[in-house]
Parts: C-alpha cells; structure tokens; sequence
C-alpha cells in the first residue's frame, strides 16, 4: 500500500498495482463495520483519512491515530481466521477505537507484475495502428449533377447511389470462439477455406445471431477489474467465455472507375477492438467501440476481386472505459463501407457561424477547409469553389480559391470567410438547413471531387448564467438514449432512429444525450433535419474503476475518444454541447480531455458530470428537490443542469411538475434528461418478438437485472 496527500491534508491508502484504494464502503461508523477496496479516488470521502500524532513515540518511531472523513478510526480487528482492516467509532474507548499506529520505512525489493500484456488489446497506450485521424464524413462525387441526384443530398442518412462510394454490408462469412487461443489464427490469409464457415450479417451483434451470451450490467465489470487485462472470474460469464473472438470474412471488387484514386476503408463501429487484413496483408488495429476507424487501403488492393479479414475480440482494455449502463454485445455493429477520392482531395471542413456584436440578422460565415495530397507531387495549380444554399436551394454565396499543395503527403488549409446577411437561423423549433457544396476543379476547371454538407446558422452562448441559443434563453427537456432494438441489439435500423426521433418531437422533447457514447453518424443528421438539440457525449466511462482517470497512461485514449467525437460531428447545427463522458470520477486525465476539445472548438460549452471544475457548466445526477436548490444557489456563473434525473424505473417520475416549477424559476438551471428513454431490453433468437429478457435471465452473475426497465418507453411488438 503506498500514502497518496490531498490539498486539504487527508490521505489515501492503495495499491499502486491493482490501484485499489482503502475505503469504508461508504458505512456509517456507528457500528463499526470492515473495510474493503475499491477504486482509488482522491476525491471519494470514503477514501480520505488523516493521520494524527497522539504525542508520543516508542524507540521505533511516532505513534499515530489514523481517522477518516467522519466519526471513524482505522483499526485492525481480529477475526477467527484472520485479522480485518475495519473503522469504529471514535467515541468507542477501549472498545479499539484508541489502537495506534506506527509509521516505519521499510526497503523491500518487490517483483512488479507486467503493466501490460503482450496483445494490443491488454495495453492501453496502443488505441490504434495505421488508423487515421477522424474528420467530417461524406460521400464524394465525380460531379455536382450527381451530387445532387443522391438521395442523400436531401436526406443525409438515405442510403447513397455515389459511383465513389461502396458499401460493404451484408453477409460475411463467420467464426466464432469463446477465447483467443481458439481463434482461426491464418484465416486472413487469401488461400484459407472459410467453405465450412457458416454466414453472419454485418452489420450486427453476434450474441443477437446465436454466438456468446448478452451480459447486462451497471457498474460491474463482466471481467475480472485489473486494467488494462482481460480475465475471467470464476461463477460468471466470463468463465465459460473469457474473451470470445469473431472473425469476418468477404471479399469485394473495385471498381474501374477508382483505378489511380486513394481508396478507404472506414467502420462506423465494432465492439471493442479489431484487426483488419486485406488480401493477406495487416493493415491496421482499432479500439473505441462507437467512433469510426478509417484506413488508407490504396497500396493493399488490385483491380478486380479483394479479400477483406476482421477479427474481432469482445473485450479489450478499451473495455474499462466502455463501462456504460446497458447491455454488453460484441462484433461489427455499424456500417462498413468504401470510398474513393482523388490524389488531392479534401481531408476535412469546419463551417462556423458567428453573428459579431450579437447581430443575429447579419453572420459571419467561416470554412476552413482542410486538404490532403497523397500524390508523388503536384504540377499544376487549381481551385476549390464552395456554394452555399438556403434551405429553398437559392444560392446565397460562392467562394472561390486556388489551391496549390506541394509534395508527397502535404497538407493544407483553405480559409475562406463571408457576410451573410438575413440568415434564416437553426433551432430546434425551426431547423434550417443551408447547404454547403464543395467542388474542387483542377487547372481546367474540371471538377476531380463534390461533395456536400448540411449546417445551420446558430450559435451558443453563455451568460446571465444561463444558455443562449441565437440570443434566446433555452430550457432544455430531454431524455438520455441508448442504442438498442430489442431484435438486432445495438445494430439500430435507420428506420427506429427515427421513429424514436419523431416521437420524441411529437411529445415535447427537445433535447437528447447520447449517452454513453457517439450515435450512429446517420443519426446527427436527423437530429439536425427534424430539430433535437444534443448533447454529444463521448464514448467513455469506467463506472467500476474510476482511478483510471487519474492514471496519465490512460491520457491518450481518453483524449482519442473524444477528439474523434468532436472532429467527426463538429458540423452538426444539433449539437450545442460535449460532454466528455459519463461516471468516470474526478480524475485529473479530464484537464488534457477539455484542452483538446477546445483546441478543436470554442464555439460549444463542455460538459462532464463528474468533474465540474473541469467543465463549463455545472451538472448533477437524480438530486432531491432540496439538494437541487442548493445547489442552484451556489455563487457561480456556471449554467446548472441535470444530466440524468427522474429515473423513470417503476412507479417513478411522480415529481417531474414539482422539478420544473423550481428549474423554470430558479437561479441557474436550464434543463435535464430523464433516465431514460425506452427499455433495454432483448429478444432471444427464435423466441417471439414479444417475449422480452433482462440481465439477468441471459448472463450468469450479473447484476441490476431491473435497471433495463428504467425508461419512458415500454417495448411493443410493433
């Protein structure tokens, strides 16, 4: 055990190999009871003790008391078998409460065990290989005329008949194992026969196809908790299925028309970390279950036919701060597809809307757009021209710029900026749409790349304590969403996104978090269309060890995860808020989080529950009434809202009008989310669609089981 000091004096006790700390199990002393580790927090009063000198000493040393953070002392108690750590009460007396301690250094040459292990999914500094950076996405056409031919130029989430554009979901063929020694070790390899293999639909959870047992659970992890390793424990699920591993297989053709382009592949997610091989060949490794992983595949394919090999591990050291309240599935969940560019193409695009002076009939418009050159050099100069759209397609201005990038593998930015006047604004009352489309031409004038964006004009501010939206105070009623169908799991059909975002608007629900985790791409768009405002929350939580959060070796994907949130969504009008993840602690790994995100955007205010100080609102989980108030009145300019409030489990919401007479009069507060929006819930395959599981009718030892039902929404079988 090792003595950590807080700023106020107090100190905990852990272990700084299993970063367990000594904690009262948050009991009251009056009793007396044993103590018992948990996750190490400096900010947890559970952990906090101090240690007193009783003013005297043996030859040996000081003697001191060591109390905690209330009425307690820390004694040992002896037990028929063994001696406990426990607390009593200081009023005890001869009882224990007096017993004293001695402080002695001791030399000892102690065996550290491995940090971590030799796969990259027990090593948390690796969240990635070959993998490139997030950016805006979009579909790319060879021409303007197409462009506006898609389906998706109107209806961003419809499904794209882009030349430049190939989808690879479907079936593939699929094996699964219940740990990765079993794994088919060379099937990536192009002469492996897969014959025998039977099929599996991408996109999709396995445990939703037959393979592997669907865990639910709140807070506990389904492993053993020793980050960043992946263990079983005895009596669980984990025992008969430690890790279990998919691995996917199909091969697709290139088209003729891509020959001479840069060609990607990008995954919209998988649960919880990948290998990908084409034709034989490791292209990359990812992690981060719900943000894209995209790979440069042009120097891996042919002309023709290809093979494409993914294997997936359900659990991963990603898998601690994928610690989310719901239901626990694995594989490739979202959509897989390819897309080709020219050698120079655009990168990425950040549309801005500012209205100086608080002017919100004139804006400021700014585009920077950023492009990459992937070709041996560049001989000649060209243009990039953007037109932007009102929401009637009437063409309200036109940038034009020249474009020169030089050498192999350059960048570069083009900034362009313009007036707009009598703007017609976004809300989530009047969600307007202006379209901005991107047509970069060669010497010529030839278009080599279009493609388009939707944005809003809209801005965020904070004053008076209160958020502002295009000048105007918001309160914001919202409910907490996960992904999941009671059929497909968390493969979510476009056709529940909406029906879930219709019904929200038709009941007077204007907000939503994502919680715990980025929502399908496709998703943002129809918040945008229809007007929800969104608080985008990062796919990051470690409810069961929240001592991650103060381990700078978790910096990197703590920082990754929510990077690729904000580059990814950064252009959605919808989004008036980040939040940089859930129940995580008040770890000091937050700070370098909320530095990279407003290194990225300073245009929308930051969230995290979990530690205020580090956020620039205030936000609290299910207060009562009196404990709301108090806090509210708290001398801070913060905004205050409610993440999760209301939990709707039972015979809940009672005092959902008691709530908002007092928000909607109070001094700071703008709103809240109920927990949460419809059950999580599963089908057993081959059952009826209206026979209905929890927790703990699918998994062994998993706990909470009711907490699926705590929800606005009950499942029909419609």
């Amino acid at each position: 055990m090792v003595g950590s000091k807080d700023s106020w004096g107090r100190y905990c006790f852990s272990n700084p190999f299993s970063h367990l700390g000594i904690d009262n199990g948050n009991q009251s002393p009056s009793q007396g009871n044993p103590l018992l580790l948990w996750s190490q927090s400096k900010g947890n009063g559970n952990q906090q003790w101090q240690i007193k000198p009783v003013g005297s000493s043996t030859a040996d040393g000081a003697l001191f008391l060591i109390e905690g953070h209330g009425e307690n002392r820390l004694v040992f108690t002896a037990g028929p078998a063994d001696n406990k750590l426990s607390q009593r009460p200081l009023n005890e007396g001869a009882a224990g409460a007096d017993q004293q301690w001695m402080i002695v250094a001791v030399k000892e040459k102690i065996d550290l065990p491995p940090s971590v292990g030799k796969e990259n999914w027990e090593n948390e500094k690796i969240i990635g290989v070959n993998k490139l950076p997030a950016h805006s996405l979009y579909i790319p056409f060879s021409s303007v005329e197409a462009l506006k031919k898609d389906p998706t130029y109107t209806l961003p989430w419809e499904q794209t008949k882009s030349a430049l554009w190939k989808s690879l979901d479907g079936n593939w063929k699929f094996n699964w194992v219940k740990q990765p020694s079993e794994r088919p070790v060379d099937f990536y390899k192009k002469n492996y026969d897969v014959s025998g293999w039977k099929e599996i639909p991408v996109p999709s959870n396995w445990e939703m196809e037959g393979y592997g047992t669907p865990i639910y659970t709140n807070i506990t992890y389904p492993f053993k908790n020793d980050p960043p390793f992946i263990k079983p424990v005895k009596g669980w699920t984990s025992e008969k299925e430690p890790n279990p591993v998919g691995s996917y297989k199909r091969s697709f053709d290139i088209p003729a028309n891509w020959d001479g382009k840069n060609i990607f592949l990008h995954f919209d997610g998988a649960y919880s970390a990948m290998y990908v091989w084409i034709n034989g060949k490791q292209v990359g490794y990812s992690q981060g279950a719900n943000n894209g992983a995209e790979f440069d595949i042009t120097n891996y394919v042919k002309k023709g036919k290809n093979d494409i090999s993914v294997q997936v591990y359900r659990w991963s050291d990603g898998s601690y701060i994928e610690d989310q309240d719901m239901f626990r599935l694995s594989g490739i969940h979202r959509r897989v597809y390819l897309f080709a560019t020219p050698k120079l193409h655009i990168r990425d695009y950040f549309i801005k809307t500012t209205f100086p002076g608080g002017n919100y009939s004139n804006a400021q418009l700014t585009i920077n757009t950023y492009l990459k050159n992937n070709a041996a050099r560049l001989n000649k100069v060209g243009q990039i021209m953007v037109t932007i759209l009102d929401p009637n397609g009437k063409t309200v201005h036109t940038f034009n710029a020249k474009v020169a990038i030089n050498g192999k593998e350059s960048q570069g930015v083009v900034n362009l900026r313009a007036r707009i006047e009598h703007p017609l604004l976004w809300s989530a009352e009047r969600p307007n749409l202006y379209t901005a489309i991107f047509a970069l031409k060669d010497d010529k004038g030839q278009n080599t790349e279009v493609l388009s964006s939707k944005f809003g004009f809209r801005d965020v501010v904070i004053k008076d304590k209160r958020v502002f939206i295009n000048g105007q105070q918001v309160f914001f009623k919202g409910v907490n969403r996960h992904d999941l169908d009671p059929r497909y799991g968390k493969a979510v059909p476009v056709a529940l996104m909406q029906k879930d975002i219709l019904m929200m608007k038709r009941h007077n629900i204007n907000t939503i978090r994502t919680s715990h985790y980025p929502n399908d791409p496709r998703m943002y768009t129809m918040y945008d269309y229809y007007g929800l405002y969104v608080i985008a929350e990062a796919d990051l939580e470690c409810h069961g060890n929240q001592s991650i959060s103060d381990d700078p070796d978790w910096i990197p994907a703590y920082v990754d995860r929510n990077v690729r949130n904000v580059l990814e969504h950064k252009n959605h009008p919808s989004i008036f808020m980040w939040s940089m993840g859930n129940e995580s602690g008040a770890g000091q790994n937050f700070k370098a989080v909320y530095k990279a995100i407003k290194d990225i955007d300073t245009s929308r205010p930051v969230h995290y529950e979990g530690y205020n100080e580090v956020a620039d609102v205030d936000s609290r989980m299910y207060p009562s009434l009196k404990d709301m108030q108090r806090v509210d009145e708290a001398n801070t300019n913060k905004p205050f809202i409610l993440c999760e409030y209301d939990h709707s489990m039972g015979n809940a919401m009672g005092n959902l009008k008691e709530y908002w007479d007092y928000i909607e009069h109070s001094k700071r507060m703008i709103g809240g989310c109920i927990w949460d929006w419809v059950d999580q819930s599963l089908v057993k395959q081959g059952e009826p669609l209206n026979h209905y599981y929890l927790g703990a009718t699918l998994a062994i030892n998993q706990m909470m089981a009711l907490f699926v039902m705590t929800v606005l929404l009950h499942l029909t079988e419609e």
